[in-house]
């Protein structure tokens, strides 16, 4: 009964979380009048990829990196999202502390 409650709790970060992260990026391309579809490669790409092994060995991008100006820029492109650049800072930080901790192991 454990087991079936974490999945659940997985599968629902799993998609759930993500399908709302997938519109928060459409909203970002319709607004700059961006077909979205020029995502879809980089986004299936993004899940062929998981084959087993942490998620956070194959995280790119700037929170990974530690990029702190690109994530500035990213933020100051968010000024009409305040909820969406919250989401991105947690999301970053989030991204730091998983690759901190593997980091560690």
């Amino acid at each position: 009964e454990e087991q079936r409650r974490r999945l659940h709790l997985a599968a629902t970060v799993g998609n759930n979380f993500t399908n709302v992260i997938l519109q928060m990026s459409y909203r970002i391309c319709r607004e700059a009048e961006v077909e979205f579809t020029m995502l879809r490669e980089l986004l299936l790409e993004t899940v062929r990829r998981q084959d087993g092994r942490p998620p956070i060995d194959l995280q790119t991008g700037a929170a990974a990196r530690g990029d702190i100006s690109t994530q500035e820029s990213h933020l100051a492109a968010m000024t009409d999202h305040p909820g969406y650049a919250d989401v991105y800072r947690q999301l970053s930080s989030l991204i730091r502390q998983e690759i901190l901790l593997r980091e560690e192991e």
